[in-house]
């Protein structure tokens, strides 16, 4: 283009005069439109003086071009030779391609023909070799076959079809050959089997079709012998004529189906005659006759089918019958189950002779292969639910499953059923349970010793920890849940009796005032209801005592779940306003208290009653009492707490006021008298116990009972609230202790007298046993000397250890000089509000509070030029050991 010939044009050139030029200057424009150009020149009508400057310019370029092809002649010359170098290079090859095309397609030509003979000779020796392999499979199998039939004596043929193709001569051990021959013909059968047609390859010839049909009647033959035998050998426990029975299944491929059916045959026959003793019409029949509810509502007549009820009188006979029956079923399901061990027995001593493999090793292989296909479609969770039976490995496990499957069914239609079975089952559930336990009992005791006898590696019908008792047991649920939901009735009744709307109402008219505390909870009314609710517990866990699993299920089912809705009633009851909270010492609780305390003393009586039951129960029905208790003695504790509380805080107070009397100096103490604060805490302990848990504790200081039983104290509510209380009265009385700054040697004396008053009336009102306080109780004792230790002894004292770190680094202060400020007078606030603070922060946070001070006071001590205190280096260490060495 112009524009590019213009950028590499030399000087002079006739481009550069074009840019000053008007008419010729938009040529050299990128964007040049020669329409446009040409329209404006004819519609300026100045086409005269354009068409002269065109000219000229034409001209110019032409002249320009021409001097410069002049000038570069040479070069032109020479690259007009390369053109054509090129050209001729291309000709060449060009004719060798067309020389390569030609070659190519003499090749195809001749290679073409070898290559269809070598396909077909191919496809010849394909089919050859097929021909070959199905002619070698078809001699092997009439060979085979007429091994079969010579072992067995019998003949083939069209002749021979209507007869038995094993004769009734043949032993064991021709029945064990005739399988083993059978499982190869089947495995020959598979090997020519053809996958794209999924039939056999050998299927059409004549002679094969013929044995085919005489080898599937001499497997059903021998199928149909061998299961004869193993019947037999199971019906007359004898161990040979099973093995070898088992042999021939083991040889057919089929022992671990073999073994199934004998255990599904065992378990069906086991069921049966549960649902027959279950039957009401067999009962009936038994008995000469029953009648139907409306004929016994009516007392006419003989009835039938559902609803069948013994004659009057006649129900504990009925009863008996229906027991001895269960007995007689229970007895049938041991024999069954001891069947299903003699199997298991010989599987566990069988081994095949060739390959030497245990028999029970390859059954139990082959339920791990189902249950891994089974897994393997599926999550092993949803396998497990869908088909639970597939995870058990052993036979005696199968037939358990089984029959607790089958049993418990019957054991549903029997109690879905209206009618005298029922409710005989109801009523005597654990005489139930006695014979499912003496069935396993029997299980376990027969096949252990018969294991122990023959000295072999035998497992024993059941489970040595009696995991499978559990699953025997799950065939009564339909009666367990039952049972349970109507124990769980009989001891909510004096539930609702004891805490019923109207109870609650009444107890509410306390609270405002309207009606008195008689006729409430804490009545003899009351006391009734405790007193059937204690007993109808004891009577529900007697019935069941021997019964160590069914203890578990009456405890957890319903004695728990009757405590957890008598602390959900209660807790409905409960008091939680300003009347509940008012604490003046002298005065008599309010009937809000009054209420609470009702609660909390009912709630209290049963904890304590409830509660030394536990160490008598085994672990599992232990822990679910002791849950249920906690949730009631919780209940009761929320009752308490508003009350409480307000003791919390007054005794708060009270000890907050030591900060008002002079420490520094004074008399010594003097006669039995404290210090006015300590008489005011001890006015406030004496008033919580007298006035308001008096009326809570059951019987003589069984609130202060000592026992280690959780029964005695751990769940017992007052014990609860006065132990809190008593531990909140030590840890103030330390803190505040250590609070004081100024302490003279009788001030630190008339502390001293002042904790022996506090020991002991925590002792005679709250907590008998101080020591059980734990660490509270310590830090008291461990402070008395702790006062009278010099700076010095301080860092070395083993009392640091007992005492709480945050009081010791506070008591430090009381060693240190004045202008050492303490954390709270830096904070501005006086002792009861960092008190108050301290129940909010920890330790931590009062070591570096304390750390500020102390950085403080050494700034001071630098400023002034003079050495910082000697309490300064004793609360660094105290503190470093109690915090920064404990951290790290």
């Amino acid at each position: 283009t112009i524009s590019a010939g213009a950028a590499t044009t030399p000087p002079g050139d006739p481009l550069r005069e074009f840019e000053t030029d008007s008419v010729l200057e938009p040529f050299l424009a990128d964007d040049f439109d020669a329409v446009t150009y040409a329209s404006e020149s004819l519609t300026a009508r100045t086409s005269k003086t354009v068409l002269p400057a065109l000219d000229a310019g034409i001209k110019s370029l032409n002249a320009a071009l021409r001097g410069t092809v002049t000038s570069h002649y040479d070069e032109l010359l020479q690259q007009l030779g390369g053109i054509d170098e090129s050209e001729r290079v291309l000709d060449i090859v060009r004719d060798g391609v067309h020389s390569l095309q030609r070659s190519m397609g003499k090749v195809r030509v001749e290679i073409v023909e070898p290559h269809e003979v070598v396909a077909a000779k191919t496809k010849q020796l394909e089919n050859l070799t097929r021909t070959v392999e199905t002619l070698h499979r078809v001699i092997r199998t009439l060979k085979l076959t007429g091994r079969l039939k010579d072992s067995l004596g019998a003949s083939g043929g069209d002749d021979a079809e209507g007869g038995a193709a094993v004769p009734h001569s043949a032993t064991s051990g021709d029945l064990a050959k005739a399988a083993k021959m059978l499982a190869d013909a089947s495995e020959l059968e598979r090997e020519g089997v053809v996958e794209e047609q999924e039939a056999s390859a050998l299927a059409g010839i004549e002679v094969i079709d013929r044995d085919a049909r005489w080898l599937e009647r001499a497997g059903k033959d021998v199928r149909s012998r061998a299961t004869q035998a193993l019947n037999a050998g199971m019906d007359a426990t004898s161990q040979a004529e099973v093995g070898a029975a088992l042999q021939v299944f083991h040889n057919l491929g089929e022992l671990d189906r073999a073994t199934d059916a004998v255990i599904a045959r065992l378990a069906s026959d086991a069921v049966d005659v549960f649902r027959e003793a279950l039957d009401p019409r067999e009962l009936a029949r038994a008995m000469g006759g029953g009648v139907s509810a409306s004929e016994r509502a009516g007392g006419v007549g003989v009835g039938g089918g559902r609803g069948i009820w013994p004659p009057a009188g006649q129900e504990h006979r009925w009863a008996e019958a229906l027991w001895q029956r269960l007995g007689a079923a229970c007895e049938r399901a041991k024999a069954a189950g001891m069947g299903a061990w003699h199997l298991q027995r010989v599987l566990a001593k069988k081994r095949d002779p060739i390959s030497h493999a245990l028999f029970l090793d390859e059954v139990i292989a082959a339920r791990k292969n189902l249950w891994r296909e089974m897994v393997a479609q599926s999550t092993e969770a949803e396998a497990a639910a869908s088909n639970p039976e597939d995870a058990i490995l052993l036979p005696c496990e199968r037939f358990v499953w089984q029959l607790s499957k089958g049993a418990g069914e019957a054991f549903g239609r029997a109690h879905a059923a209206a009618g005298f079975a029922r409710d005989t089952l109801l009523k005597g559930f654990p005489r139930l349970v006695t014979l499912i336990e003496g069935l396993h009992e029997g299980l376990a005791k027969e096949s252990g010793a018969a294991a122990t006898a023959a000295k072999g590696g035998v497992p024993p019908a059941v489970r040595k920890d009696c995991s499978d008792l559990t699953v025997l047991l799950h065939a009564c649920d339909a009666v367990s849940n039952a049972y349970l939901a109507r124990s769980f009735q009989r001891l909510s009744e004096p539930v609702n009796a004891l805490l019923s709307p109207s109870a609650l109402q009444s107890l509410q008219g306390i609270a405002s005032g309207q009606i008195s505390a008689s006729g409430t909870v804490g009545t003899r009314a009351a006391a009734e209801d405790v007193r059937r609710f204690l007993l109808r517990v004891r009577e529900e866990l007697d019935a069941v005592a021997r019964h160590p699993t069914l203890v578990t299920l009456v405890t957890a089912g319903a004695v728990a779940k009757a405590l957890r809705l008598m602390a959900q009633k209660a807790e409905i009851g409960v008091v939680d306003g300003a009347e509940a909270r008012v604490f003046v010492v002298g005065t008599a609780q309010t009937p809000a208290q009054a209420k609470n305390a009702a609660l909390a003393g009912v709630l209290e009586e049963i904890c304590a009653a409830l509660g030394n039951l536990i160490p008598l129960l085994p672990d599992e029905p232990a822990k679910a009492l002791e849950n249920a208790l906690a949730q009631v003695a919780e209940t009761a504790t929320e009752a308490l707490e508003p009350v409480m509380s307000a003791a919390h805080a007054e005794v708060h107070k009270r000890l907050a006021s030591m900060h008002k009397e002079d420490w520094a100096g004074g008399d010594p103490p003097m006669g039995e008298g404290c210090s006015t604060y300590m008489t005011q805490v001890i006015d406030v302990v004496a008033h919580v116990s007298e006035e308001h848990l008096s009326g809570v504790r059951q019987g003589s200081l069984l609130g202060h009972a000592s026992s280690s039983s959780k029964g005695a104290s751990g769940f017992v509510p007052s014990t609860i609230a006065a132990e809190a209380l008593a531990r909140r009265c030590l840890e103030l009385f330390v803190r505040h202790v250590s609070l004081l700054r100024n302490l003279g040697e009788n001030g630190k004396l008339r502390l001293t007298k002042d904790m022996g008053e506090l020991e002991q009336a925590v002792s005679a009102y709250l907590v008998p046993a101080t020591s059980s306080l734990g660490d509270a109780y310590k830090a008291l004792r461990a402070l008395r000397p702790f006062l009278f230790l010099s700076l010095d002894e301080v860092a070395s004292s083993a009392l640091v250890e007992d005492i709480p770190p945050a009081n010791v680094l506070l008591h430090l202060y009381s060693h240190a000089p004045k202008e050492m400020a303490t954390p709270y007078e830096r904070a501005g606030l006086a002792p009861p509000q960092y008190s108050a603070w301290l129940d909010k922060n920890s330790d931590a946070e009062v070591w570096a509070g304390v750390k500020g001070t102390l950085e403080a006071y050494e700034s001071q001590c630098k400023t002034r030029g003079v050495t910082p205190h000697a309490a300064v280096d004793v609360m660094r260490l105290v503190g470093s050991r109690a915090f920064e060495m404990r951290r790290s």
